[in-house]
């Protein structure tokens, strides 16, 4: 439906339905990870990624790199992903961070990676990731296991 709309609006229309989309995926996306961001900022600097007016303010570094990662992917979708691009974005992402140690490059810790939620004495773990010395081989060449058609539910 949104192609159907873009398809039939004027090239400032469609820029001004692209920024919004795309500003809104970026607050979404940003709001499951805890992170509230600034929705003009990063139309802003949405804007000026794309070289529209209006792009002329102040944006902090957190709504400016997620502007600036959503932009590329915007303009590099159809190339093949490479571990140069995904950090690269990465990069973008953190920018303005300096409480990270592993920015721009595979995890190195001995410790699995995993995604958790629940209070500390009972966390429930809802990914673990395969161990960082596995992930530059399995990323873009991952181990397709079979699926067992008998056990998923109907």
């Amino acid at each position: 439906m949104f192609l159907g709309v873009a398809r039939h609006l004027g090239p400032a229309d469609r820029d001004v339905l692209k920024v919004e989309a795309m500003s809104t995926e970026a607050l979404k996306t940003s709001e499951i990870e805890g992170e509230i961001l600034d929705r003009p900022s990063v139309q802003s600097s949405l804007r000026k990624q794309f070289g529209l007016a209006g792009g002329d303010r102040r944006v902090p570094p957190a709504e400016q790199g997620i502007a600036e990662m959503l932009a590329d992917l915007y303009k590099t979708f159809a190339r093949p992903l490479s571990d140069k691009q995904l950090f690269a974005w990465y990069n973008m992402l953190m920018r303005g961070r300096n409480d990270l140690t592993d920015v721009g490059r595979y995890w190195t810790g001995e410790e699995p990676m995993q995604v958790v939620s629940g209070a500390l004495h009972n966390p429930k773990v809802h990914f673990e990731a395969p161990p960082s010395s596995r992930m530059p081989r399995e990323i873009f060449h991952p181990v397709v296991q079979p699926i067992n058609v008998a056990a998923c539910p109907h």
